[in-house]
Order: C-alpha cells, then structure tokens, then sequence
C-alpha cells in the first residue's frame, strides 16, 4: 500500500518538474512538450496537458499558449499547427540525438516563430484542432468568464472538419493522430470519439443540434462497437481485434454510450483486455509491419505505439480506475511504476520519460541505437499530476 506521505511528496516533485517545462518568450509563457528533442510548442501535448496544468494553477500560462496555437492557425484552411518552435523541431531531434543543445523560446535570439504544420509524412496533426478545443472548455470551466472569447474560435476550428465527413464520421489522413508512427487511415475510434466529445459539450451550450450528437453517437456505436469483446475497435474497415486503450479509457470517462452499454460494464470490458497485460501500452494487438512508418523503424522504435509504456497512459489508466471507485487496483498500478522506476524517486530532483520497455528483465526509459526516451515529458508529468490529484486517503 501507497502510504499518503510518499503521494504527497510525488505531487510535490511533479508540479516542481511540470512547472520547469514553461519557459518565458517573446510571445508570453510556453509550455514545451520536452527537455530535448521535444523542446517545442506541440498542440497535441500542450492539450493533453492542460488539467494538469490548471491543476497546479498554471491558467495564466495555459491562456498564453492556447491563444499561441490559435493566432498561429492556417486561416484559410482553419487548421490549428502541428506545433511551433523557433527553429525547425526536426534540427532539435537531430540535435538532441548527437547530445547538442540548440535555442529555444527562452533565448534572446529568438525573434521569429515557425509554424510547421506537416509531420514527416506530410500529413497534419488531424487532431489538434479537436483536442484545442477540449482543452479551452477544460480552461473555460475554471473560468467561465473567458467563453465569451472562444466561442467564435470553438465553432471555427469545428468547421474545419466538414468536409471529412462521410455518414456522420471523420475519415482522417494516415499518420495523422497522437499514434503517428502508424498508418491509421480512415474512420477510427479515437478521433470519433473526441469528435462526439465536442459535439456534446458545445450542444450543452446550444451551439450545436442535439439531434447530431444523438445522430452521431448512434453512427460511432453502430461503426465501432464490437460485440465480442463489448468494446470499441480502434479501425474496424481493418478488420482486426485491435483496440486504443486512451480512447476506450475516455469513453469510460465520458459516458456517451450509456444507452447502449453501462459505464460500469465497458470499464470492466477495459479491464479485461488492459489493465492486466497491457499497462501503459496504447494497443492490445500489434500493428501489421506494413502499418509501420520506414522512419519509426529507421530508428529502431518499431513497436513505439504497439508494445512500449507510456507514462501518460499509465497515469490515465490509474485516473480512470479511481473515477470508477477500483482504488485497490489504482493503488497497485501506483506501487508498480515507482517501484520499476529505480531513477524517479519523491523527495529528489527527477524525470518522468516518454515512454518505457522492459529489457532483460529491467524497467527503464526506451533506448534505441540512435533514440533516447525523452525525459523530462510534459504530457507524462502533466497526467501524472491529474491522475494523483484524485487520490484520497486509502
């Protein structure tokens, strides 16, 4: 068991390190997604960080980026970046694999911001337009008096989607959503999902039809659902079992499908299928190689999104068995990282990494021949902190 002391003293030392991510810049407070190759301003991170980062009251920093990312958008097209930086982010991973240090949004000489709105693959972050405005509720919610504000932004960036639309559902590009190094083309479960999510919370404003969020949610279950396992499928036009944990874990959340199938029952479907073999692993099921980006593999991350850890997502696994009241299993989950986890200890300066992997028989960040797990990572601190934030006395 967990004692309350040593949990007191992790959410001290994660605020401590979140916090060290912001760093001053021409254009106000920066939340950068990493200590090195990361060392940017990227949408999606920056989105997924954003109740840890209210949660350590860093609002006025989060209002900075989030106005950033929007005042950076592609006008004509209404897309949100991938993410900006002061130089190309592709010189800060190459650095950041020979041990350089290159500037950043704190230098003095950086007077100019780059937008970069293509991966390497030439695709965009199909997500961040959704996962922005999810995170402006998020700070709306805290701060009602801003919605005024976002409104207008919130019905723009949704547009931006229409002409994705096929049957109520968004078809996006491959390589495109937080799984990036795998193809996922067409309708999937997770941008579905968060698409429903928008939808939902922007008709509880009277902005959107009830009628299609009901049409919509009763497109996704009917896409999605799979009966077998009484889970969604992540691709079904693929016809695979394969299921996206982080997506599964929000609809547990969010409780969309209710009419259909119980909060209670699909968490323990989650269960099932997760919570016991695959801890912190995005997918049950492996990706075909042929699924796999050349670059992904060029570097020896293969199994990036398909077999290693994610801090974040163990985090987001243990946030989401607390919601449902499985307090013995979140403390389980709890005791099992910081106990495999020799470097990070509470009381001491310390890193969470990107991601993780079990190597002859030992638990530490990923290292491939030319990568290294990045350490210090936002999204992992910033879910951290959330997940944490909701423990009580055992």
């Amino acid at each position: 068991m967990i004692s309350q002391d040593f949990i007191l003293k992790l959410k001290q030392q994660l605020a401590l390190t979140l916090s060290q991510q912001i760093l001053p810049s021409l254009w106000g407070p920066v939340v950068v997604a990493g200590g090195h190759q990361f060392r940017s301003l990227w949408v999606r991170d920056f989105c997924f960080s954003v109740p840890g980062l209210l949660i350590i009251e860093k609002d006025a920093e989060v209002l900075s980026c989030l106005r950033l990312i929007y005042n950076h958008r592609d006008l004509s097209q209404k897309l949100l970046v991938r993410g900006l930086d002061v130089l190309r982010p592709q010189w800060r991973v190459l650095a950041a694999a020979v041990g350089i240090s290159l500037p950043d949004f704190s230098s003095f000489r950086a007077k100019k911001i780059i937008r970069e709105f293509l991966g390497e693959h030439q695709t965009p972050a199909f997500d961040s337009n959704l996962l922005w405005i999810l995170a402006s509720l998020q700070y709306c919610e805290k701060h009602p008096e801003a919605q005024t504000e976002f409104l207008p932004k919130w019905q723009e960036l949704l547009s931006f989607y229409d002409q994705h639309l096929k049957n109520n559902l968004i078809g996006q590009p491959a390589f495109s959503d937080w799984q990036d190094s795998a193809r996922r083309e067409g309708q999937t479960f997770y941008l579905n999902l968060l698409y429903l999510k928008v939808l939902s919370e922007l008709s509880l404003k009277g902005l959107i039809d009830a009628k299609l969020v009901l049409k919509t949610k009763k497109q996704i279950y009917e896409t999605f659902f799979d009966f077998k396992c009484g889970l969604f499928l992540s691709e079904p036009a693929r016809s695979r079992s394969q299921f996206s944990q982080e997506a599964l874990l929000w609809a547990v959340e969010w409780n969309l499908f209710a009419e259909w199938i119980s909060q209670e029952k699909l968490y323990q479907n989650l269960k099932t299928v997760f919570y016991s073999n695959h801890r912190g692993v995005p997918v049950n099921e492996v990706y075909p190689d042929e699924q796999i980006s050349w670059t992904t593999k060029a570097v020896g991350l293969r199994h990036y999104h398909d077999q290693m850890i994610w801090s974040w997502l163990w985090a987001e696994q243990i946030r989401i068995a607390l919601l449902m009241k499985d307090k013995t299993l979140a403390q389980e989950m709890l005791a099992e990282f910081w106990a495999q986890n020799p470097d990070v200890h509470p009381g001491v300066h310390f890193k969470v990494a990107e991601i993780y992997q079990i190597k002859n028989g030992a638990f530490g960040p990923a290292k491939t021949w030319l990568y290294r797990s990045e350490e210090p990572f936002t999204w992992g601190l910033a879910k951290w902190v959330q997940a944490l934030s909701n423990f009580d006395s055992p």
